[in-house]
């Protein structure tokens, strides 16, 4: 009784770690975009999509995505231009991060609006405007019937706007102590200079 009670157990739990298991290679197999900028660019792209957009893009310049779908129909086309577009978005957002950051550590400066939370939602923002400046370099179809996309953004384009939108905030910031310096000496506070 008592083995029958443990063999049911082990046959649940085999079949919940097999279910995991699928879960896992259906999320790995149906993620279908590959950052191509970094260390884990090649990774788990395979060799003739990478020889397909061989080439195509300078990492030292541009941000690169290549994606991948099953199929050369316009469902394949759309499926694989989604996936090339949104992991860029998150690419764009994540460079202009440490772009943000960069200048957030180098001023120096602290506080409401100027705190990494706040760099992490202008990011989004840049990543949602800059996402429009990208450009589709290019289409293929592989060997097996598959639709590969490369998309592309220039680095310079996500640097120009996140100076633009941390320059905006420190003119913010500027004005507001200034109108404050014209209080304190109209109160007749002492300041320094």
């Amino acid at each position: 009784m008592m083995y029958n009670i443990l063999k049911s157990e082990g046959v649940i739990y085999m079949k919940k770690v097999l279910f995991l298991l699928m879960i896992l290679f259906g999320a790995f197999n149906s993620f279908s975009a590959h950052i191509l900028n970094g260390k884990n660019s090649g990774m788990f792209t395979d060799k003739e999509m990478m020889s397909l957009v061989s080439g195509n893009y300078n990492t030292d310049v541009q941000l690169a995505v290549v994606s991948k779908a099953r199929g050369s129909n316009q469902e394949s086309t759309t499926k694989a231009e989604n996936d090339a577009r949104l992991t860029l978005q998150s690419t764009i957002k994540e460079y202009s991060y440490l772009v943000l950051t960069t200048y957030l550590k180098e001023t120096g400066i602290t506080g409401q609006n100027f705190d990494v939370k706040k760099m992490k939602d202008i990011a989004d923002q840049i990543a949602k405007e800059a996402l429009l400046s990208a450009t589709q370099k290019g289409k293929w179809i592989t060997g097996r019937n598959d639709t590969v996309m490369l998309y592309l953004i220039e680095k310079e384009t996500v640097r120009k706007m996140s100076a633009k939108a941390f320059r905006e905030r420190l003119t913010n910031l500027i004005e507001k102590l200034t109108e404050y310096r014209g209080v304190f000496e109209t109160l007749k506070i002492p300041g320094g200079n």
